[in-house]
Formats: structure tokens, sequence, C-alpha cells
């Protein structure tokens, strides 16, 4: 099911456009990655306070405790290691 829901909000963010769009970019990539058919991503967005909130939820599989605990590890993933082919 595809269902897009946009209110009439104007929403700001400080920081390096160029980065903040690849970090959202990776992180619904991964989102579409974890779904098995069918599956939704869902994206809300919010003020608290004086923050503005971004939350994705997705219904794929989720994370053990143990691989939550390893997030930001450099190099850590949870995606099998790509096959790479060596020239000589």
């Amino acid at each position: 099911m595809n269902k897009t829901e946009f209110k009439n909000h104007e929403y700001y963010i400080r920081g390096e456009k160029q980065r903040l769009r690849q970090c959202f970019l990776n992180i619904i990539k991964n989102c579409i990655e974890a779904i098995t058919n069918p599956g939704t991503v869902q994206i809300h967005i919010f003020h608290l306070k004086n923050d503005v909130v971004v939350e994705i939820t997705d219904t794929g599989c989720g994370m053990t405790k143990e691989q939550v605990q390893r997030l930001g590890t450099p190099y850590y993933s949870t995606k099998e290691p790509a096959l790479r082919s060596h020239f000589l």
C-alpha cells in the first residue's frame, strides 16, 4: 500500500544539505531492503519544543539487541558481504 500524506508545514533543519540528504537516503534505502512484501516505510516530521523530529519506521524484520548495541561501529553491517572480483 502506498500512502503519502503531507501537511502544509515547513520545517528547517540546520546542517549540510547534501550530507543530510545522503543520510536520509541511506536510512530509507535500508528500510526498503529490510522489508519483505508487502511492507511500508513511514516518515513523520514534527516539532517537539524547539526541535524538528524526523521519525522513520518500517515493517522490516528488525534488529537483535546485539545488533543495536553495535550501531555506530565503523564498517559494521548486518548485510552479507558483497562478492568481489579481484583482477591481477
